[in-house]
């Protein structure tokens, strides 16, 4: 499925309204960008579904931390042991 779409450049398409449905939603000014935030397309047709979400759940644990560590120490132990290994 992920090869079908991608040959048919649907992953551009559903991208594309996704963000744009999302950045609508939570109002994201999308006039300003983070250059590494251009990664995101290129990492999905490499590590598909199964590959990026515990990558992300990864990544939003590590700056929940950093950002909110009074709610980070609030997450059962076995979660944040489950996905912060290396932390």
């Amino acid at each position: 499925m992920q090869k079908i779409t991608i040959d048919n450049k649907i992953d551009t398409v559903l991208f594309h309204q996704i963000t744009d449905k999302l950045a609508r939603v939570f109002r994201v000014n999308t006039t300003k960008q983070r250059i590494d935030s251009v990664h995101i397309k290129s990492n999905m047709c490499h590590l598909g579904r199964i590959g990026i979400f515990p990558k992300s759940i990864h990544k939003f644990l590590v700056n929940l931390k950093r950002t909110h560590k009074e709610i980070f120490e609030t997450l059962a132990k076995d979660l944040v042991d489950k996905h912060l290994p290396n932390e």
